[in-house]
């Protein structure tokens, strides 16, 4: 009898600490945010205000905000800048943001799904947070942190007050709004290995959250980069494997702030992850390998693309790599002077240097000897035909070296193909 009792008080001690471990959901931020909000809303003292952000929001912030706030370098300045600035917006997403909490019961059950089909699934919490129009989702170890009040944005929302592009075309693009998607999504991330090695395999790993989420909701997804895919997979496709080997992502992934139809990336992942479950003769396989794929390791994606058959039954690599740098920009020729000379005329007034292709854009930056080795005052366009950039020069000095970097951080030609080299420094030096 004794025994028993104990098995049973163990039983309920066990069943106990289960229990409060499942309590892993938290919005109580958002709750603490809009308590806040309206309080400063009644106030035109702005020391005030500092004080209520920070009373009423910021010291009562959940561990998942607390991680935000620091992985963002979010400030209680830049929280009451957005209150004043932005009455309209806040006004058109507050009901959206407070219904999130009655989502609780959905996305346990989804995420109990994701453990079924996956059952190696580490424990995350997972907050929803007001954070500063700065994330609408990320994770730090095991959280998952989503920033609502990006989340819930819609083609309704009122952008009007809103400055940034990215998130006035981020809503625009937004048709559908599934919660329990998004969340599910960033919850796959926090079992995902780090790494980066291109633009394959950045976009597999957002895709294949996008395809897990798919397989647990039970039913097709709908966003605008999947539709969109869907309807020009030909073009879209094709247009991504000549890119896919490269380390440039802006023109397929978090660019809605420069294209009609941005997260192109996610779709791509998405298609090449749900090819491979479905040749996959074991499916419960086919989701570790999907879950656990090693971002860090060429080989390991190179293998995962392969056996997914998405491009076919075999890709030549080296022939998508060698088209694509030679279509990246190149420096043929720099004038009035050899790069590297040593006997520059002093009085030269311009600099012109002429690219293999027509340009959009040239990024130009000091190099590690400092200002004042620039040579350079100002830009004053392109000539013939936008292949060649001139520039004026300082005043420069007698018997001085001069240098300066093309960085490839935004120098572009006209049809989208990024500088081949990440620093190409331009030095020459002038005569006595």
């Amino acid at each position: 009898m004794k025994s028993k009792i104990i098995s049973a008080l163990l039983i309920l001690s066990i069943s106990k600490v289960y229990s409060q471990k499942n309590n892993y959901i938290f919005t109580s931020d958002i709750d603490h945010y809009w308590e806040a909000y309206d309080q400063i809303k009644k106030t035109d003292d702005n020391n005030k205000k500092h004080q209520l952000i920070n009373t009423l929001y910021i010291d009562k912030a959940s561990d998942g905000l607390k991680s935000f706030m620091k992985k963002r370098d979010l400030t209680d300045s830049l929280f009451v800048k957005n209150i004043e600035k932005l009455p309209k917006f806040w006004s058109s997403i507050r009901n959206s943001t407070l219904q999130i909490n009655g989502e609780q019961k959905k996305i346990e059950k989804h995420i109990r799904k994701l453990k079924k089909i996956y059952p190696e699934l580490k424990p995350a919490n997972i907050y929803f947070i007001i954070g500063g129009l700065t994330s609408g989702g990320t994770t730090n170890s095991d959280m998952v942190l989503i920033g609502s009040e990006i989340l819930v944005g819609n083609p309704n929302t009122d952008t009007s007050e809103l400055s940034s592009a990215w998130l006035k075309n981020t809503f625009k693009h937004r048709k559908y709004l599934d919660v329990v998607f998004l969340t599910v999504h960033e919850y796959v991330h926090t079992n995902q290995k780090d790494g980066y090695v291109n633009l394959l395999g950045h976009s597999i790993r957002e895709g294949s959250c996008d395809f897990i989420a798919e397989l647990v909701l039970g039913k097709p997804i709908k966003t605008s980069y999947i539709e969109y895919g869907k309807s020009n997979l030909s073009k879209v496709k094709e247009d991504f494997k000549a890119e896919m080997y490269s380390n440039r992502s802006d023109k397929w992934l978090y660019n809605g702030k420069i294209s009609e139809n941005p997260d192109l990336g996610y779709f791509i992942g998405y298609e090449i992850s749900k090819s491979y479950y479905q040749n996959h003769p074991d499916k419960k396989q086919a989701v570790k390998d999907i879950i656990e794929l090693d971002f860090g390791s060429e080989k390991a994606i190179d293998e995962f693309v392969e056996k997914s058959k998405f491009f076919g039954n075999t890709i030549n690599k080296g022939e998508i790599i060698k088209k694509y740098e030679a279509n990246m920009p190149k420096v043929v020729k720099i004038e009035p002077f050899d790069n590297q000379s040593k006997n520059v005329d002093p009085e030269i007034k311009q600099i012109k240097i002429t690219f293999s292709k027509k340009m959009k854009n040239v990024s130009l930056n000091f190099s590690k000897n400092g200002k004042e080795h620039f040579p350079l005052q100002k830009e004053l366009g392109f000539e013939n035909d936008k292949t060649t950039l001139i520039l004026e020069t300082v005043a420069l000095k007698p018997n001085t070296t001069y240098d300066f970097y093309i960085t490839n951080r935004n120098t572009e030609s006209e049809d989208g193909y990024q500088f081949g080299t990440a620093e190409y420094k331009i030095e020459f030096t002038t005569r006595p």
